[in-house]
């Protein structure tokens, strides 16, 4: 008698989620997002280097009009949240972005804001150094604004070398940004107050799969016990 084969068709599953917190900082300011001079940063960002838990899933930032300079008049600032490898060899963006949000706006508050960005599962690549980011230049409304950006300590939750705060000052466009060097004075004095998500992949067998699987495999078996033999009557 023949035997049956059972083939289960894997699926990727998300494993447990892996998360860097930074909050609550450590209440200093770290730098300045919008449009003023000799303040304006058009761009601020954290780097990180993936590990195996390697699909971001949504990250956060900390914004707030606490501190700013004197005399400048708080605004609302728009800005647009990005996602890319990162080269630390030349502090600049290595490849195409990643990911693009859509446009979000500082509210004029004397409070911190919280900016989350959902939903990514977008893949990266272990040993990887990338960049998660904040820019003005794609929203840029010709009125003086200014945000600050909270600091935090140093990472201390498993990611090691590559986490810091950079800042991006004399872009004057999108495209220009993406080939200007980054400067890193302040990477290792802190990073910026951020969270994010991270899970692992792996192929699990979903379990209704296992089961049509096993079913259509006893079928399969019980037809062919109940199929005349070679040498028997029908």
């Amino acid at each position: 008698m023949g035997g049956v084969a059972l083939i289960c068709a894997a699926t990727v599953l998300p494993a447990q989620a892996f998360t860097i917190d930074t909050r609550p900082g450590n209440g200093l300011i770290g730098a300045f997002m919008g449009e003023y001079d000799p303040y304006r940063g058009n761009t601020v960002g954290q780097t990180f280097i993936a590990t195996n838990d390697n699909i971001l899933n949504e990250f956060s930032f900390v914004l707030g009009n606490t501190g700013v300079p004197g005399g400048v008049d708080l605004g609302n600032v728009n800005f647009r949240a990005f996602v890319a490898a990162f080269d630390n060899t030349t502090n600049t963006i290595a490849g195409s972005i990643l990911f693009e949000s859509e446009t979000k706006s500082t509210q004029i508050s004397d409070n911190l804001e919280n900016f989350s960005f959902e939903g990514l599962s977008l893949a990266l690549t272990p040993g990887q150094e990338y960049v998660v980011f904040l820019s003005t230049l794609k929203d840029l409304d010709g009125i003086v604004d200014i945000v600050s950006v909270p600091s935090a300590s140093n990472f201390t939750d498993g990611y090691e070398d590559g986490g810091g705060r950079i800042v991006q000052s004399g872009a004057t466009s999108f495209s220009d940004l993406l080939t200007s060097p980054f400067s890193t004075d302040n990477a290792k004095g802190g990073d910026m107050v951020w969270t994010a998500s991270f899970s692992s992949s792996s192929a699990v067998p979903e379990p209704t799969t296992i089961l049509g699987t096993l079913a259509f495999g006893s079928l399969g078996a019980g037809s062919w016990l109940k199929r005349p033999q070679k040498g028997e009557k029908a």
